[in-house]
């Protein structure tokens, strides 16, 4: 029985992670939208937010300490894009919870370390080119972005609290 309530437990915590990842991406999203007010930002189109030549994937790992393997997977997923377009400017904006924010760029070395070898195979020949477009913005938590996002929606629309902006 025991073994039972552990596994619902897993599945919890896991369901909660999800949605709580999906609410950092909306609110990175609201955060682009307002910040760029004259540009069509889409969401879910060539990854999660992307506009003009501004392509970025989300990820919010809490509760997880970075490592580079833990990033392939979202970093093979721009290159592929990158191979589309290569006039992408490409980002992958994460929050780790050893990692404060700061913004890296990866030399073709340590992008080639990332790579699962058939991502290197596939896209040896662009990986010098990537690695120019592509940034790593370890970002702030996903309190310290939602008081971001209210305290924008605010000043945007002239609200008096935080309470109407979480409501608008």
């Amino acid at each position: 029985m025991s073994t039972v309530i552990a596994t619902v437990e897993q599945q919890n915590a896991g369901a909660y992670f999800a949605i709580k990842g999906y609410l950092y991406q909306f609110d990175k999203t609201l955060i682009e939208v307002l910040t760029h007010p004259q540009t069509v930002v889409a969401f879910e189109n060539r990854q999660d937010i992307d506009f003009d030549d501004y392509v970025l994937q989300i990820k919010h790992k809490e509760t997880q300490v970075y490592t580079p393997s833990k990033i392939r997977k979202a970093v093979e997923s721009l290159l592929e894009s990158f191979a589309h377009d290569t006039k992408q400017t490409m980002c992958l904006y994460c929050h780790f919870q050893d990692r404060q924010p700061e913004d890296v760029r990866l030399t073709p070395t340590e992008l080639a370390a990332i790579l699962s070898s058939n991502a290197k195979s596939i896209y040896n020949d662009l990986l010098h080119d990537f690695s120019k477009r592509l940034l790593i913005r370890f970002s702030e938590d996903y309190e310290a972005q939602f008081d971001r996002t209210i305290a924008l929606l605010r000043s945007e629309f002239s609200l008096g609290t935080a309470d109407e902006a979480v409501i608008y």
